[in-house]
C-alpha cells in the first residue's frame, strides 16, 4: 500500500473510504447528498428569515399534474414491442433521403397551389363586393351584413369522400310540403 506523506501517514484508500486524517473521507463527502439535492429546507435570502423549500416556491399550491402525452410518448418509446430504429446502408439511406425530399417538395407544391387558388377566389369575391358597392349600396349592405349569422347548422350534412355505411336509399322520396294559404 502506498503511503502519502501529505495526509499524515494515512493511505489514500483509507482517506477516500472515510478514515484517515480528515473527518469523513473525500469520496464519502463527494457522494453525500446535499441539502438542495434532497429538497431540504433552505433560506431564500442568504441565511436570514424563515426556512422554505426552494422548489416549493416556484410551483403553486397543490400537486403538479404530469402531462399524459409525455407519459404516453415515454411508454411508446420504451415499450419492449417498439421496433428499433431503422439502420440503412449508404445507398439505401441516399434513396430514402431522395424520396423523402421529393415528397416534401411535392407537398410544398400542393400547399402553394391551394394557397394561390384560395387567394384567387378571395380576390374575385372582393372585386365582386366592390362592384356591388358601386352599383347599389343597399344590396351591398344586405350582402355583407352580419345579421342572421349564428352557429353552424347542426342538421347540415357534412360532405364526405366516402359513401354512407347504409349505401344508397332507393326508397327515399322527397317529402310533400303543403303550401300554406
Amino acid at each position: 500500500m502506498v503511503q502519502l506523506g501529505i495526509f499524515g501517514g494515512s493511505s489514500l484508500r483509507s482517506i477516500l473510504a472515510g478514515g484517515g486524517a480528515s473527518s469523513g473521507g473525500i469520496l464519502s463527502r463527494l457522494l453525500r447528498p446535499t441539502a438542495a439535492s434532497i429538497g431540504a429546507p433552505t433560506t431564500t435570502d442568504g441565511g436570514a428569515g424563515p426556512l422554505t423549500f426552494a422548489r416549493g416556491m416556484a410551483k403553486k399550491s397543490g400537486k403538479r399534474k404530469k402531462d399524459y402525452r409525455v407519459r404516453m410518448i415515454k411508454y411508446a418509446l420504451n415499450h419492449p414491442l417498439t421496433p428499433r430504429p431503422l439502420k440503412f446502408g449508404t445507398m439505401r439511406m441516399l434513396r430514402h433521403w431522395t424520396i423523402h425530399r421529393a415528397w416534401h417538395l411535392y407537398q410544398r407544391e400542393v400547399r402553394t397551389s391551394r394557397t394561390q387558388e384560395l387567394e384567387r377566389q378571395y380576390n374575385y369575391m372582393r372585386d365582386a363586393c366592390e362592384e356591388l358597392k358601386k352599383c347599389d349600396e343597399r344590396l351591398y349592405r344586405i350582402a355583407t351584413s352580419k345579421k342572421g349569422t349564428g352557429y353552424f347548422p347542426v342538421e347540415l350534412r357534412i360532405p364526405t369522400d366516402t359513401p354512407p355505411r347504409g349505401g344508397w336509399d332507393h326508397a327515399w322520396v322527397r317529402p310533400v310540403v303543403v303550401a300554406r294559404k
